[in-house]
């Protein structure tokens, strides 16, 4: 259920953002008619609708403090595996790598991005080479 929720929200996303761009594609946007859009664009739906009016806008666009007026929370279960593989990559890194090869990756959790997951700890822990036979 919670990934048909993702789906549904993220076609939504898609489709708020092309009728942006078709609107608003040769010009500069002021915040109040960004704010006009968004409005208009979900009227129809009265729940997004509700959500968009308890926006607390000022707190968004005037926040002196650096801290956003809400909490964000992200699913961080693949970047934790992969930076759990990178770290052990790194271990072996320029020692015996006998023990450490292609079947961890393939077999990890974090099997379904390994590409980009994994390149995305290694790069962020300063890693450039590979052990051999990758």
């Amino acid at each position: 259920m919670r990934r048909r929720r993702a789906a549904d929200s993220s076609a939504r996303s898609r489709s708020f953002i092309r009728s942006w761009f078709k609107t608003f594609y040769d010009r500069s946007v002021t915040t109040q008619e960004f704010k006009q859009h968004l409005s208009d664009y979900y009227a129809s739906n009265e729940e997004i609708s509700k959500k968009i009016k308890a926006i607390d806008w000022d707190a968004w666009l005037h926040n002196e403090s650096g801290k956003l007026p809400v909490k964000m929370e992200y699913d961080d279960t693949l970047a934790v595996q992969a930076f759990a593989l990178a770290e052990r990559w790194e271990k072996v890194k320029g020692n015996d790598t006998a023990g450490f090869g292609k079947k961890d990756i393939e077999v990890s959790p974090c099997a379904r991005e390994p590409v980009r997951a994994v390149a995305d700890a290694l790069a962020a822990l300063g890693l450039d080479e590979r052990p051999e036979g990758w």
